[in-house]
C-alpha cells in the first residue's frame, strides 16, 4: 500500500529562462509563475492546495480538536477598555459566532450607541479587513476603510451618525488611514501609487465631490512614504514623508482647511531630510516633542518651539545613552512617557520637571506598549503589559505617583495559571563578541528532559520579538512542547546597534545568529534534531530558507509564512512594489557587490539536491509585500532538488495577503492546520 509520502506531488513545468544581470546569466525555470492570472499558474497553486488538503487529511480530526480547545479558552464574548474622548466612552465588542467586533459609544447612563457593525462590513466579502476608525472631532461622523482582498489598499466610507447615512469614496487605493482638521469640516488622506507606495495627500470636505478634492503634497522620491497625522495637543497636523533611513516633517495648524494656497502658505518644514538623519515629532500644547538620531544612533529627546523649530533650536531633554535605545514616547502637557530598550529589556519611564522616573514590573521580560491615549492634559498612562505567560492587562499609571490601576486584564477561560509555566532568557556568544538572547517557554515539567521545541525567528527591519501572550500557543505547550524566539541581529530585540549590525553588508549575522541559538538547543540538551521545528513569517522565511538549505540535517520540520525567498529577483525588479524602498534594508543589487552579497544568503538562489524536512509553506494570493510567486517558486525547486521522502506542502489562500485570514474564527482555523501540521510532524498527535 502506498504511504502519503509515496503519492507524488504537484510537480510544476520547468522552462529555460535565464535572467541577465552584467557577467552571471541565472537560470530560472519557475520564472513563469510570476504570471499569477495565467491559467497554469492558477491551476498548479490549486493542485497544491488539493495536495495539502491530501497530506493534511489524516490530521483532521486533530484540527478540529485544537481548534475547539483554543475556542474552548477565549472569551468569545468580549468587551474592550472604553477610553473617554469628549462627552463619550468608546470601546468594541466581540460576541459568540461573529467574526468580526462591534464598535461602540456611550454617552453617560445613556444605553450604548453602535456604530459599526464589522460582521454587517464584511458580509459580502470573503476577505474584509476594517482598517482606520476615525471619528470626527465633532463627533457626529466616522470615516472607517476597508480593504476586501488582502492587498492592503483600503476604500474611505463616511457615515452621518445621526442619521445612519454612509457614502463610499471611489478612491479604492489609499492607506486607510484619515486625520481630521478639528472644525470638523473634512480630513486629510493618502493615497497608493501603482507600486503600492503613499505619495500624495489629498483633502476632503464634508459634502463636496471627491473629484474636486485638492491634491496637496506629492512624494516624488521612490524610496519615501507620505503619513499624515494630528498631534497629542490637536492643534498642529502633521505631514511625515520617510524611508527607512531618514525622516523629514512638515506641520501647519489644525483647526481648519480653506484652500491649496493657504495650506502651501501654513506648511512649515521643521528639519529637511538628510541621510541617517531620523526623527519624530509630536506636540504637548507648549513645544514640539522630538525624538531625534542626528546626535546618536540611539536617539535623544528634544523640544523647541513652534516659532523656530528648525535642529538650530533644539533644546536638549534626555540625552543619548550608549546602551539605550529611546523606542517611543508619547506626550502630555506637562509629561513624556518614555518606552526605552537597554540590551534586550523594554523599560517605560515617565519625564517630568526634568526627571525621568522609571516604572518598575515584576517581570522584566515584558511587552510594554502604548493603549488608548486621546488627551494631552490627563493625569493618567494607558498602556497593555504582558509577558510570554502572562496575559495582556490593560493599565492605567498616575503620571505623578506612578500608582497603577488594572482596567482590564485578558481572560483565559478553563482555569489557566502562569505559574505552571517558566520563561527562560539564555544568552550566546557570538564569534564577535555579541550576546544573542534565546528565549524558551514551556510547563514546568517540560525541562527535564530534552523536549520538541518550536523555534521563532525574524530578524529584520528592527522588529522585535517581544513577549506576546498567546492563547493559540497553550495547545503546543500544554503537549509538553518548548517554544523558543530567536532574538537575532536584524530585529530591534537589542536596540538599534542590534538592528544594523543585521541589516546590508551585516546581514549574514541574521543566519549565523540563529544557527548558533540552534546549536545552543543541542548543546544544552533541551533538544534534538528529531525535535526541532523552526518557523519564520515573511522576513523570517529567509532566514528558515537559509537554515534549511544549510543544514537539514538539524530539523524535523518547518514552516514558512509568506517567505521572503526570491529575495534576489525581487531586489532586481524595480517594477515591484517596495523594491526601491528596500535597497535600505538589504542594499542594491544593481551594485556587483550587493548582487553577490544577496545572492550567496537567498533561499530560492542556493536549494541544492538533499534530503529537505517536513515543510509547511504558506501564501497569501492577494499579498503585496511578498508576492505569491516567490513561496511558489520556492516549494517548486525544492520538489524537484529534494532527494528525501519528507512532505512539502504548500498551501495558498486566494481570500488573503500579507496577514492571512481576516476573521477570528477563521484565524483560528489556520492556526489549528499550523499546530496540527507540528505534530503530526513531531509525532505528538
Amino acid at each position: 500500500m502506498q504511504t502519503r509520502q509515496q503519492i507524488i506531488p504537484p510537480q510544476a513545468k520547468r522552462e529555460d529562462y535565464f535572467h541577465t544581470h552584467s557577467t552571471d546569466p541565472r537560470f530560472d525555470p519557475y520564472h513563469w509563475l510570476k504570471q499569477t492570472s495565467l491559467p497554469e499558474t492558477q491551476a498548479y497553486l490549486n493542485a497544491e492546495n488539493d495536495y495539502a488538503v491530501f497530506q493534511m487529511a489524516d490530521s483532521e480530526a486533530l484540527q478540529t480538536l485544537i481548534y475547539q480547545q483554543s475556542l474552548a479558552r477565549i472569551v468569545e464574548n468580549d468587551r474592550s477598555a472604553a477610553y473617554t474622548w469628549g462627552p463619550y466612552q468608546y470601546y468594541s465588542e466581540s460576541r459568540q459566532g461573529s467574526e468580526y467586533a462591534f464598535y461602540y459609544r456611550q454617552y453617560k447612563q445613556q444605553p450604548p450607541e453602535l456604530l459599526l457593525d464589522g460582521n454587517q462590513v464584511a458580509a459580502s466579502y470573503d476577505y474584509c479587513e476594517i482598517g482606520g476608525l476615525a471619528i470626527s472631532p465633532d463627533h457626529k461622523f466616522l470615516v472607517y476603510s476597508i480593504d476586501t482582498a488582502g492587498d492592503e489598499q483600503y476604500q474611505l466610507i463616511i457615515k452621518n451618525l445621526s442619521t445612519q447615512e454612509e457614502i463610499t469614496l471611489p478612491h479604492s487605493h489609499t492607506s486607510g488611514d484619515v486625520t481630521w482638521t478639528m472644525d470638523a469640516k473634512g480630513f486629510y488622506y493618502t493615497t497608493l501609487n501603482h507600486l503600492h507606495r503613499t505619495d500624495q495627500l489629498f483633502y476632503h470636505s464634508l459634502g463636496s465631490n471627491i473629484a474636486d478634492d485638492p491634491l496637496l503634497f506629492t512624494e516624488d522620491d521612490e524610496q519615501f512614504y507620505v503619513s499624515v497625522y494630528r498631534s497629542q495637543s490637536d492643534q498642529l497636523i502633521f505631514i511625515e514623508t520617510s524611508s527607512q533611513e531618514s525622516t523629514e516633517v512638515f506641520f501647519l495648524p489644525a483647526d481648519s482647511f480653506h484652500n491649496s494656497k493657504q495650506f502651501n502658505q501654513q506648511l512649515c518644514c521643521i528639519a529637511p531630510r538628510q541621510p541617517d538623519h531620523e526623527y519624530y515629532v509630536d506636540h504637548n500644547g507648549l513645544q514640539l516633542i522630538i525624538l531625534t538620531n542626528d546626535q546618536h544612533e540611539n536617539y535623544r529627546l528634544v523640544r523647541a518651539d513652534c516659532e523656530s523649530p528648525q535642529p538650530a533650536h533644539w533644546q536638549p531633554l534626555i540625552p543619548p545613552k550608549a546602551d539605550t535605545t529611546l523606542e517611543d514616547y508619547l506626550v502630555f502637557r506637562h509629561h513624556i512617557a518614555l518606552l526605552s530598550r537597554t540590551k534586550d529589556l523594554l523599560q517605560l519611564s515617565i519625564w517630568h520637571d526634568d526627571k525621568l522616573i522609571p516604572v518598575t514590573f515584576t517581570d522584566p521580560i515584558a511587552q510594554i506598549s502604548f493603549g488608548d491615549n486621546v488627551c494631552v492634559d490627563t493625569q493618567h498612562l494607558r498602556i497593555h503589559y504582558e509577558t510570554f505567560i502572562q496575559p495582556e492587562q490593560v493599565l492605567d499609571i498616575d503620571l505623578n505617583t506612578l500608582h497603577r490601576t488594572c482596567i482590564k486584564t485578558q481572560e483565559v477561560k478553563g482555569g489557566y495559571h502562569p505559574e505552571h509555566y517558566r520563561c527562560q532568557r539564555d544568552y550566546i556568544t557570538t564569534e564577535d563578541g555579541e550576546q544573542i538572547p534565546l528565549t524558551l517557554i514551556g510547563k514546568q515539567q517540560t525541562w527535564e528532559h530534552p523536549a520538541p521545541i518550536l523555534l521563532q525567528v525574524y530578524g529584520a527591519y528592527g522588529h522585535s520579538l517581544d513577549p506576546e501572550f498567546s492563547i493559540s500557543r497553550l495547545n503546543l505547550l500544554d503537549r509538553v512542547m518548548l517554544i523558543g524566539f530567536a532574538h537575532v541581529r536584524g530585529g530591534g530585540d537589542c536596540g538599534e546597534h542590534w538592528y544594523r549590525q543585521g541589516k546590508q553588508q551585516h546581514k549574514l549575522n541574521t543566519f549565523t545568529d540563529f544557527m548558533l541559538c540552534v546549536e545552543h538547543l543541542f548543546k544544552a540538551r533541551y533538544t534534538d534534531p528529531q525535535q526541532l521545528m523552526i518557523v519564520g513569517r515573511s522576513a523570517g522565511g529567509m532566514v528558515i530558507g537559509y537554515a534549511l538549505n544549510n543544514a537539514p540535517q538539524y530539523f524535523k520540520g518547518a514552516i514558512m509564512d509568506v517567505p521572503f525567498v526570491d529575495c534576489l529577483n525581487t531586489m532586481l525588479d524595480e517594477s515591484l512594489p517596495l523594491t526601491i524602498a528596500e535597497y535600505d534594508e538589504w542594499g542594491n543589487p544593481a551594485s556587483p557587490e550587493v548582487y553577490q552579497r544577496i545572492k550567496s544568503y537567498a533561499p530560492y538562489e542556493n536549494i541544492k539536491p538533499q534530503a529537505y524536512p517536513a515543510l509547511l509553506v504558506q501564501a497569501g494570493f492577494h499579498d503585496t509585500r511578498v508576492h505569491i510567486w516567490e513561496p511558489a517558486k520556492w516549494v517548486a525547486a525544492l520538489r524537484y532538488h529534494n532527494t528525501g521522502d519528507q512532505p512539502i506542502i504548500f498551501k495558498t489562500s486566494f481570500a488573503a495577503g500579507h496577514g492571512g485570514a481576516s476573521g477570528r474564527y477563521e484565524a483560528l482555523q489556520e492556526m489549528a492546520f499550523e499546530q496540527a501540521f507540528i505534530l503530526k510532524t513531531l509525532q505528538l498527535e
